[in-house]
């Protein structure tokens, strides 16, 4: 079931929050839950319902990622992302709605926010 499309041809949705994601999307729920220790996890997201799937929003200083997950038989669990400023794309995982997925998922997220350290000329330490 889709909600349909709007007179600009987008797809409409409706926002819920984290707690219809646990009782619709119960692994996504607690795949979110395990990966955000430090606070809630429906403190993190923005939850959109498209009737035959769902968009997770996660925000970062720099980035908006959009987790999108179809549950049941031909289940699927992709990652797009956008920068709040411009900049090139990225190849994301995605594939079937798994805790496998999950993790590539997150590792992609991770990796993006991650910054090089800069090596000091003279160390102390040896590396």
């Amino acid at each position: 079931m889709s909600y349909g499309f709007d007179e600009k041809g987008l797809r409409k949705f409706v926002m819920r929050p984290f707690s219809w994601l646990k009782q619709h999307y119960p692994e996504l729920a607690g795949w979110l839950s395990e990966t955000s220790s430090y606070l809630s996890a429906q403190a993190l997201c923005e939850i959109k319902d498209y009737g035959d799937c769902v968009l997770v929003n996660l925000f970062t200083d720099q980035r908006v990622y959009h987790i999108n997950a179809c549950a049941g038989a031909e289940g699927y669990l992709g990652l797009q992302d956008a920068l709040r400023s411009t900049g090139a794309g990225n190849d994301w995982t995605n594939g079937p709605y798994s805790k496998e997925t999950w993790h590539k998922i997150v590792c992609d997220m991770l990796s993006c926010e991650l910054i090089s350290l800069a090596r000091r000329d003279n160390p102390t330490h040896e590396d």
